[in-house]
């Protein structure tokens, strides 16, 4: 029979495990806000140069990309992350 030591013990690290699950996942969320952001960045020093608009377009799309995969991407890690 376990004891209550065991069983805080494993609760213990079932919380860890849990909070460390949501650390990885906001760290990722972290990453994908700023690679918009950067990407959004790029844009703006991209539109004060002489750039041909091609080139605007496929800043613009990838920085679409990044925004609307954002919280697929984010549900996957969550649905795909095995439990502790």
């Amino acid at each position: 029979m376990a004891t209550q030591a065991d069983i805080k013990a494993k609760l213990d690290a079932l919380t860890a495990n849990v909070a460390d699950e949501d650390t990885v996942i906001a760290g990722l969320e972290t990453l994908l806000g700023n690679l918009g952001k950067m990407i959004s960045d790029l844009k703006a020093q991209l539109a004060n140069a002489d750039i041909p608009q091609g080139l605007l377009d496929q800043v613009d799309a990838i920085g679409a990309a990044v925004t609307s995969q954002k919280a697929k991407i984010v549900a996957d890690v969550v649905a795909n992350t095995p439990a502790a």
